[in-house]
């Protein structure tokens, strides 16, 4: 069949910088794209062992370089690969056809036994469409630790008192999903958005795309989707296409007051109007009329703007932002502000789906119970930061001080100072060149411990970084964690860097040791 419409273009063009806004992104060359595969999920993608493995795929064909007048299908290829990158013996590749070129793809339609996929350590997707082939590799990690923790954590507080699940922890299998799928779409998404600086905290995105997953799930608006695809008669034809779309719940002609065009800066697709100041007696039945009038191109590019789940959560944060400064009161409530500012937070949720008002709103359901949850225990440990040190390693010949050029470090272990037997995983190996110095930097985060392994066995004692009600640690200048409401963390700001042990001369290297300096940063979260 031919492309379909919300196939067929991309806002503002098929650059990898324009594709790679909806998530991790793949075309077929720099000069002039014409083709691109997009994932909805981008690497690495957490999923937790014996589950399947999910992931959607959607191909787009640039229609005005390519002839729609042909026959398209899409012959796709999956592979799940090891940490060598070879194809798993036990797992043949799996091979789909589609006449769109959208693939939903679900690892237990292939692999009823899910936990033969506890071995893979990547997945490999290829779709060929028109002698054109696209490809992307994810690398396929545990689901985060801390979120795993909570979840399998007890529910008796201080003195025996039973605590509520649902407070602790909110639905499990929602906050799950949102923090292993999601999250780093969530921390990404309230930085600068369109040349603005957002005062929107994470965890108030968080908690509204929580909402919406647990209620409606992808909120993929079939019936919308099905009517962009018909003749242009029947885009308006249907209720359903009012609905909101999309991990970020945006109506798309609510959306169109604030998304600018092309998805560019500058001016939006509608003219911002509040609700409350049209003299109809249906105002959004009015914007959406104006909606519908856009040019089809138009109407296209904000849909698939909305659909994806990075830039769908990313223009949450972004109208959140515009509706909060569109009311002169709250222009200059910063990110921490908002907690104690309730009748903000419940008027600027409840407009992302009734629409902008001059006045504040009748409070919607969604804006009460994202203001409750959003200071929550589970949604607190969703957009916290994974925090890291970096590390320095010299290899020193332990009788003249002097480096020792020809060492090779292949793993390092780090072991943790407090809280019992927790540990690190480094996110990377080590295999070092030679050089006058031997020294590299490595990033770290909870998890499993690395057994030690070639010339080198080095152990620095360290601790695990978590957020106790005193921050701090023997040797280690910090500055003391200022008082916010709900406990809410403020970044470190200062640099300190302090020795940690020489450690005694290790048989495995003869006559050399090592001098290990650790350094200790503003904590941020490691991408």
């Amino acid at each position: 069949m031919p492309v379909r419409n919300t196939e067929s273009r991309i806002p503002g063009g098929f650059s990898t910088n324009n594709i790679k806004r909806f998530g991790e992104a793949a075309n077929n060359g720099t000069a002039s794209p014409n083709y691109a595969l997009i994932s909805y999920l981008s690497s690495p993608i957490r999923r937790i062992p014996g589950s399947p493995f999910w992931n959607k795929y959607v191909v787009f064909v640039d229609t005005s370089s390519v002839s729609n007048s042909q026959t398209f299908s899409y012959n796709w290829t999956i592979e799940f690969l090891d940490a060598t990158n070879n194809q798993i013996p036990q797992m043949a590749s799996i091979a789909v056809r589609t006449q769109t070129g959208i693939l939903d793809f679900n690892s237990s339609a292939y692999y009823p036994d899910d936990t033969i996929l506890d071995v893979a350590a990547f997945c490999r997707i290829s779709v060929t469409v028109n002698l054109i082939t696209l490809t992307l590799s994810h690398a396929i990690v545990e689901p985060l630790q801390s979120i795993t923790d909570l979840l399998g954590g007890t529910l008796v507080g201080p003195g025996g008192i039973n605590l509520d699940a649902l407070a602790i922890y909110g639905n499990s299998a929602t906050t799950a999903a949102l923090a292993n799928l999601y999250r780093e779409y969530i921390l990404e998404s309230v930085n600068i958005v369109y040349s603005e600086t957002l005062k929107i905290p994470a965890n108030l995105v968080a908690a509204v795309s929580y909402l919406n997953i647990y209620q409606n799930g992808r909120n993929e608006n079939a019936v919308l989707e099905q009517n962009l695809n018909n003749p242009p008669a029947d885009w308006n034809a249907d209720a359903a296409n009012k609905d909101a779309l999309g991990v970020g719940i945006l109506k798309p002609h609510f959306a169109a007051m604030f998304i600018p065009q092309n998805g560019q800066s500058g001016a939006p697709y509608l003219t911002f109007q509040e609700l409350d100041q049209l003299q109809v007696s249906d105002p959004e039945q009015a914007v959406f009329d104006q909606f519908v009038a856009l040019p089809a191109d138009q109407r296209l590019d904000i849909y698939n703007l909305l659909r994806f789940p990075k830039s769908g959560i990313q223009h949450c944060a972004f109208v959140l932002n515009k509706l909060k400064n569109s009311n002169t009161a709250w222009t200059t409530f910063e990110k921490n502000d908002l907690a104690d500012q309730g009748e903000c937070v419940k008027s600027i949720v409840s407009e992302l789906t009734a629409g902008p008002f001059q006045g504040v709103p009748d409070f919607s359901l969604l804006g009460k119970k994202t203001y409750q949850i959003s200071w929550s225990p589970y949604i607190l440990k969703i957009v916290e930061p994974v925090l890291y040190k970096l590390i320095k390693i010299k290899v020193l010949d332990i009788r003249s001080g002097r480096p020792v050029t020809d060492a090779k470090l292949k793993k390092l272990v780090i072991e943790a100072e407090v809280s019992g037997n927790q540990t690190f995983r480094l996110s990377q190996e080590f295999d070092y060149d030679k050089s006058s110095i031997q020294e590299s930097a490595i990033q770290a985060a909870n998890g499993l411990v690395r057994k030690p392994n070639g010339h080198y066995s080095v152990w620095a004692i360290t601790r695990k970084i978590h957020r106790p009600a005193s921050w701090t640690a023997a040797g280690m200048p910090l500055l003391p964690m200022p008082t916010t409401p709900f406990g809410r963390p403020i970044p470190w700001t200062t640099v300190s860097t302090t020795p940690v042990r020489r450690h005694p001369q290790m048989t495995a290297c003869g006559s050399s040791s090592t001098n290990i300096m650790t350094t200790a940063l503003p904590m941020t979260p490691v991408s």
